[in-house]
């Protein structure tokens, strides 16, 4: 059950326990010294290593740590054996923890104690933690008020091997204390089942100043545990339950020497007992097979996670991803029941769902189950994501539609032409102004390669949706042609398994695991999120990801806090990799990409910063989210490996500028605008003149200038002939299968194929990633246009990481590569 190495460590830690010491009878400083907890003192009060909820406070506040909050309340020695009175009321919101706890003495002795603590998580296996105490005495007629602190730091060597310190009463007032230090290690097995702490003591007071203290907790089924400990002169046990709203505890200690001295003590809490708690019970010898729910539609998004007022909280396709992963990791995770509700049918949005999908065949790699409910419409979106189930449900009256995909462009240009508007847009690239809608209408060559990239998705999702369902596709290929269909045609198609309402389809999955999963829990998939806590040593193995959402801009990063919706700043871009260079933990950098593009002249600064980290010996790759296109494909090149999804969107290679003219508007109203020049083109992007050909020849030399930019760092980077960067820097967009044909890219492959192939080359067993996020201010639409924004914090959960959106008003003489 355990390593080598931890059976060496438990046999010292057991030898070492053996020995015994006594303290001095003080009724003050044993009263603060002593343990306090009903889990610690069934563990014989070796909770230094282990210390988490209710009784971190008092053994190490690092603990406090746990994400979670809870309200504790405790009777310490209810039978009045020891005490007349000893009462405990803990109550945690992490970071922060308060108790209170008063106990009196037979002699009418009394203490109370109010303790207030901090505690601080970090990514790289070192937590640590402070606590303050007053206290407030009152033996006989001396009435006294002080205070005193602990410091506890926790470090977690490995997944199963955890050690803490505390330094106890190391600042006081008022109160006699002398310091005590107090270090501890945790042993767990592999599967958490059971585990052994030990703490050394050295106090101060007493004849014999270091002692050892030794606890082991056996987890025999998921909701009950049993503990026994061994301390100086007395040893002890106690169980505990888990019931439906409360957790119940109750520990026994007996002298060793004296058989009357006795202590029975019974504690109850209520609240979340740590985030991922329902994961963190199913360590247990006896562990149910579980199933990881999740549901998925218009609350996903592409990157990072987002909240804005009217937008309100939707999940990053990295973050979801990220916990798909960790599930499919756990063997005790059999499959996965899903809630499909509308998802986006834009183009994009297909590489995000391709994305997704790609990991839950992963899942059924491993033999995990997929059961899916889809809410009621199912159109190309959400029947892909759902064919990749084992079966398919949705409600009796709902309906499959229009199994394909539709683009479409509208031009206003004509429309403007009417008010006396123009747009003047200055494109390098011959399909680089196609997509823009005040452009001219699109010609036959337009209209060509867009067909050709809808039909090179169209038929990877075909594909893929036919190898998942085993279709025949004589028979349904007439389906996909946009028609609509009721779920009763569409499960005689075989496109559907069975037709039921939300309330019969969990009993019907019910039934359908338990044939073949005896005893099984369903468990939240954001649970998830807190399990496998980064260790000290795996700092070493560090891979940092950097994400780049929405359009690129000069400056930091910044989110709409009406509508939602991301921006990437180029300065805050600059300020993460500065970190990263300096730390020589981190061995890969990934960036994430999830762009149309944006400014050129931010792309550029992305994209000189990147190039430092490899200076500095870091692997750089990127892994290209729905769209890399423009400046997502620019700051992209100056990575060592570029990997896309098969129906991401790239390319877009060019430079675009534009901005409206207004002058045949003030012609027809009778405005004459006057215009005072030292020169020439003084007025060129004046939106009240005439634009004319020699206009358009100087805007058009000027941006083609920096066009010629773009394409040499093509043929600097991706290795191609002049001719062949020319070729692809038209302004098409390709999708990433296509690009790997013309060497824009280099793989085919989703986010976590680039991590497994970086610490492939890095050689890494497993590598902690850490995602690098800023806090960032928000802007409400309607100001930033003025140039006024109103800065508002953006909201945060910790499991969805820091939540982050922006938005941008372009101004008419950028050059955006969008």
């Amino acid at each position: 059950m355990f390593s080598r190495i931890q059976k060496i460590g438990l046999g010292c830690f057991l030898l070492l326990s053996m020995i015994t010491g006594v303290t001095a009878n003080n009724f003050v400083a044993d009263s603060i010294k002593e343990g306090k907890g009903i889990r610690p003192e069934s563990l014989g009060y070796a909770f230094t290593a282990v210390a988490e909820a209710e009784s971190a406070i008092f053994y190490n506040p690092a603990g406090i740590a746990t994400p979670g909050s809870f309200y504790s309340y405790q009777l310490v020695d209810f039978k009045r054996l020891n005490t007349s009175h000893y009462h405990i009321h803990s109550f945690q919101a992490a970071p922060f923890a308060f108790a209170n706890w008063s106990k009196v003495s037979p002699d009418g002795e009394e203490i109370h104690v109010n303790s207030l603590g901090y505690g601080k998580m970090t990514s790289v296996g070192l937590d640590w933690g402070i606590s303050y105490k007053s206290i407030r005495t009152n033996q006989g007629a001396d009435y006294n008020h002080g205070w005193s602190s602990d410091l506890g730091m926790l470090f977690r060597l490995y997944p199963n091997l955890v050690m803490g310190l505390t330094v106890q009463d190391f600042l006081s007032h008022n109160v006699k204390l002398p310091i005590s230090m107090t270090s501890g290690i945790g042993l767990y097995s592999p599967q958490r089942t059971l585990g052994l702490s030990t703490d050394f003591v050295f106090n101060q007071q007493g004849h014999r100043r270091l002692f050892a203290r030794t606890g082991l907790e056996i987890n025999l089924l998921e909701s009950f545990k049993v503990r026994a400990g061994l301390r100086p002169d007395y040893v002890s046990a106690g169980v505990s339950a888990s019931l439906s709203f409360v957790d119940v505890d109750y520990s026994i200690t007996q002298s060793q020497q004296n058989k009357d001295d006795v202590q029975y003590n019974l504690g109850f809490s209520v609240g979340g007992f740590g985030k991922g708690a329902e994961f963190k019970k199913r360590y247990s010898f006896f562990k149910p097979k579980s199933y990881a729910q999740f549901k998925i539609g218009r609350h996903i998004t592409e990157g990072q996670s987002e909240v804005s007022l009217l937008g309100g909280m939707k999940v990053g396709s990295n973050d979801l991803l990220s916990l798909i992963r960790k599930a499919n990791k756990d063997k005790s995770c059999k499959g996965y029941i899903i809630t499909v509700g509308r998802l986006s049918g834009s183009l994009p949005s297909l590489s995000m769902i391709q994305e997704i999908r790609s990991e839950l065949v992963k899942a059924k790699s491993k033999g995990k189950k997929i059961y899916v409910y889809i809410e009621g419409w199912a159109t190309l979106p959400e029947y892909y994501l759902a064919s990749i189930a084992d079966k398919i449900y949705m409600p009796p009256l709902g309906t499959v539609s229009q199994l394909g995909i539709k683009l479409e462009v509208l031009k206003t240009s004509q429309f403007l032409e009417k008010f006396g508007l123009t747009s003047v847009t200055t494109a390098s690239g011959v399909f680089k102004d196609a997509l823009k809608p005040d452009s001219d209408l699109l010609n036959s060559q337009h209209e060509y390669y867009l067909n050709e990239l809808m039909n090179e998705f169209y038929q990877k999702v075909i594909a893929d949706i036919q190898l998942s369902r085993e279709l025949d596709w004589t028979k349904v290929s007439d389906v996909f042609d946009g028609r609509l269909l009721s779920a009763r045609s569409a499960k005689e198609l075989g496109l559907i398994d069975d037709l039921c309402y939300v309330n019969d389809f969990d009993e019907k999955i019910i039934e359908l695991i338990q044939k073949d999963t005896v005893g099984f829990t369903l468990t939240r998939l954001s649970d998830y999120q807190y399990t496998n806590p980064p260790t000290v040593f795996s700092m070493f193995n560090r891979i940092a990801v950097i994400e780049i959402d929405g359009s690129i801009v000069s400056g930091s990063h910044s989110s709409n806090f009406l509508f939602g919706g991301k921006s990437t700043g180029s300065n805050d871009i600059a300020k993460t990799v500065r970190q990263i260079n300096q730390d020589p933990t981190i061995k890969g950098v990934i960036l994430r990409v999830n762009s149309p593009g944006g400014s050129l002249m931010a792309a550029d600064h992305m994209y000189e910063v990147i190039g430092t980290l490899k200076e500095h010996g870091k692997l750089v790759y990127t892994s290209m989210g729905n769209s890399a296109a423009s400046g997502g494909y620019y700051v992209s090149m100056n990575s060592d490996k570029i990997y896309a999804s098969p129906s991401t969107l790239t390319g877009s290679i060019g430079v675009i500028s534009s901005y409206m003219n207004f002058y045949h508007l003030q012609e027809a109203l009778g405005i004459k605008n006057h215009i005072l020049k030292t020169g020439k083109y003084m007025d060129l992007y004046s939106p009240n003149k005439q634009i004319t050909d020699d206009d358009k020849r100087v805007l058009q030399t000027y941006q083609d200038d920096f066009y010629q930019f773009f394409v040499s760092k093509l043929i600097e980077n991706r290795d191609l002939t002049e001719d062949e960067a020319f070729d692809v820097a038209q302004g098409q967009v390709f999708s990433g299968m296509e690009a790997q044909k013309l060497k824009l890219v280099d793989d085919i492959g989703g986010f976590y194929k680039v991590v497994d192939d970086m610490q492939d080359a890095l050689k890494l067993d497993e590598s902690n990633l850490v995602f690098y996020r800023h806090s960032m201010p928000s802007k409400l639409p309607f100001l930033s246009g003025m140039g006024q924004v109103l800065k508002l914090r953006s909201m945060s959960s910790k499991w969805l990481g820091l939540l982050s959106n922006n938005w941008l008003n372009g101004q008419g003489d950028t050059l955006d590569l969008k």
